[in-house]
């Protein structure tokens, strides 16, 4: 499926539902990180159409409003404007890390006796 594209009309239902199963399962994972972490906001991103991750991201903020009222703020969720390229740009940056970062073998330190 050509994650440009958005899904045909006969799924609707089941994207519907998935959405609905997804945003329920990030709720309490995202309330640990608003909690803990206290990000400025919250990124998505997929090899999914647009429409499904902004949807995923409203669906998302809206059930932790209701389920964490209580937390004095609460990232916004938006989807990841690299989202769709993210494996690609992921893997060409792999070459310049590995001569950027330091080896393992520098950062592992034996005490010698």
């Amino acid at each position: 499926m050509d994650p440009t594209q958005p899904f045909p009309a006969a799924f609707k239902p089941h994207v519907a539902a998935w959405l609905d199963d997804a945003s329920d399962a990030l709720v309490p994972a995202l309330t640990a990180v608003n909690c803990l972490v206290n990000p400025a906001i919250v990124l998505v991103g997929g090899r999914l159409p647009d429409d499904i991750l902004d949807q995923l991201a409203t669906d998302t903020y809206r059930k932790l409003r209701t389920a964490a009222p209580n937390i004095p703020i609460i990232a916004p969720i938006a989807r990841a404007s690299l989202s769709r390229d993210s494996p690609a740009i992921g893997a060409a940056i792999l070459p310049f890390l590995d001569r950027i970062l330091p080896s393992d073998g520098i950062l592992i330190k034996t005490q010698s006796a």
